[in-house]
């Protein structure tokens, strides 16, 4: 009679398992230039004492994780420092939280309006999206997206 080893067999299943726990998130890090961004107003500009800003984002299907959450943070920065505006979550359909969910099937888009004090160092500025995608324990930052000068 003869007996199976089935050591190689769990490793590899092992490996499997370890290796797919991530690679949702290192997908959806690898495509983050599919998110389609559009800023209101282009450029940015003061307003009554603040800097105004809508950032409306769109996904493409099959790119958002269906058990990932997001969190994208505007971010203003300019010579001498930077300014975080209110971040904005977003979530897979299979997460059981309260936030705009986005379809893995169909992609799907979200809405944002905030504004920041302005002050004299942010007259020369740029806006930028950065972001970061959980899901379980594990999470991932993706690289700064440029949205305005």
């Amino acid at each position: 009679m003869k007996i199976l080893n089935l050591k190689p067999l769990a490793l590899i299943t092992l490996a499997a398992v370890l290796l797919s726990s991530c690679s949702g998130l290192q997908k959806m890090k690898k495509n983050a230039n599919k998110i389609n961004f559009k800023t209101t107003p282009e450029v940015l500009e003061t307003n009554a004492g603040n800097v105004n800003v809508a950032v409306d984002g769109r996904f493409p299907a099959k790119y958002f994780n269906k058990k990932a959450t997001m969190v994208a943070t505007p971010v203003l920065k300019y010579e001498g420092g930077e300014k975080a505006f209110e971040p904005i979550t977003l979530q897979g359909e299979r997460v059981d939280a309260n936030n705009t969910v986005i379809s893995y099937a169909n992609g799907g888009s979200f809405a944002y309006k905030n504004a920041v004090p302005y002050n004299d160092q942010m007259r020369m500025s740029n806006l930028e999206m950065r972001i970061t995608a959980s899901k379980g324990k594990k999470s991932v930052d993706f690289a700064p997206i440029s949205l305005a000068p």
